[in-house]
């Protein structure tokens, strides 16, 4: 008997974290569907500022190239609970994601938004790598992003 209320008190312990994951889950698919908007660009690492909520920070590039001339959506537009993890305005733009390691000024920066990720070029160490962009909703990393942005 008293190893049966263990059991059922574990059963639905179980069934409430498979629940809840399960909702997250379909939460970000909806949340990272925004993305899929064709959004493209290649530029210049000019200026890196990182927040203290582990690596987030926010990445400023002069551009080379972008598909598009402005994307500078709000949080009302499509994406409710969070913003989109990139802005641009005419050359410039901010990229809000994980800071990858060694990265610096003058470093080349690849985008797509449709593929979720982009792409690193260390200049120094002539090293490539990739990292991943999502829907920024952390309320901290959207603070930061409000506090620390280059567009007013």
């Amino acid at each position: 008997m008293k190893y049966l209320r263990f059991f059922i008190v574990f059963i639905v312990f179980a069934t409430i974290v498979i629940f809840l994951k399960k909702t997250g889950a379909k939460e970000d698919i909806r949340l990272n569907n925004v993305l899929n908007n064709n959004v493209e660009l290649n530029g210049y690492v000019t200026n890196i500022k990182q927040s203290r909520n582990h690596a987030f920070g926010i990445i400023q590039l002069r551009l080379t190239h972008s598909s598009v001339k402005e994307f500078n959506k709000s949080l009302n537009d499509t994406v409710k609970n969070g913003i989109y993890p990139y802005r641009i305005e005419g050359s410039l733009a901010e990229l809000y994601t994980i800071i990858p390691g060694g990265i610096n000024e003058g470093d080349s920066v690849r985008l797509k938004s449709c593929e979720k990720n982009s792409h690193y070029y260390n200049v120094q160490t002539k090293q490539s790598s990739e990292g991943y962009i999502w829907v920024v909703a952390n309320s901290t990393d959207i603070d930061f992003v409000k506090e620390n942005t280059m567009f007013k």
